[in-house]
């Protein structure tokens, strides 16, 4: 998957009721997402869904939340780069969308969201 280039409304992380990272959501401007979660089998899974909502794995649904850590005016993923493990595991990535540079890895089958301002 190319990310690079598609518009973005707004980028979220979202969060398990007891404080835990489960994924990181990008809302693209036609309404659709990126998800990036890790997987049963620790690697970090990257989708792009038809829809906006809170992915319907993450349930029940009451007990996830998200915050905003970038949204409003023109924004675009202007770079992309995934990092793999020695057996072709995706187990890391870095976009960079506006003036943030997000990085994500999967750590001991955690999610792990980090930020800079680019």
């Amino acid at each position: 998957m190319e990310p690079v280039g598609l518009g973005v409304a707004s980028v979220s992380e979202i969060f398990h009721r007891n404080g835990e990272a489960a994924a990181l959501q990008v809302i693209l401007v036609d309404g659709s997402s990126l998800v990036w979660v890790v997987w049963t089998d620790w690697s970090l899974r990257v989708e792009r869904r038809s829809e906006s909502g809170i992915p319907d794995y993450l349930w029940p649904e009451a007990d996830y939340v998200r915050r905003e850590v970038a949204g409003g005016g023109e924004l675009a993923i202007s770079r992309y780069h995934e990092s793999f493990d020695k057996a072709g595991i995706r187990i890391g990535a870095e976009l960079e969308v506006g003036d943030r540079v997000i990085r994500l890895r999967s750590s001991g089958g955690d999610l792990v969201v980090s930020q800079t301002t680019a």
